[in-house]
This record gives C-alpha cells, structure tokens and sequence, in this order.
C-alpha cells in the first residue's frame, strides 16, 4: 500500500481574474475604513438629521469625512 498526498501538488491554482481585478477585489474587502483622500462633498441628509458625505475621489460615503 503506498502512501498518496490526495493529489495535492505545490504549484497554485491558475488565476481567472487579471492581477489588476485580484487587487480591486481585495481593496473592496479588506481595505480599511477611513479614506486619505482630502475631497468631499455633500452627499445627503440622513432621517435622523445626519448628513453623509462622498469622497470625490474614491466615491466613499461616510458620516465623517476625514480631512
């Protein structure tokens, strides 16, 4: 009887996505919440009274636009 690894070899699985698409996708997920950018403006008022902004270069809403 001899031993098998499962068929499990080192080399990767090939990539269906481009390397550029694999980084978007991984920004989308893990990127952190904050955005650096210094360029918002008014995005809408919320029903409690809150307004949200929009960053104009990343497009991200948030409550508090850091500057």
């Amino acid at each position: 009887m001899s031993k098998s690894d499962g068929g499990k070899g080192s080399s990767p699985r090939p990539f269906s996505v481009s390397n550029e698409e694999y980084a978007s996708r991984w920004d989308a997920i893990f990127a952190k919440d904050s955005c650096d950018h210094k360029v918002w403006t008014f995005h809408e008022e919320k029903a409690d009274g809150k307004y949200l902004y929009e960053c104009m270069k990343c497009g991200k809403v948030s409550e508090t636009p850091t500057n």
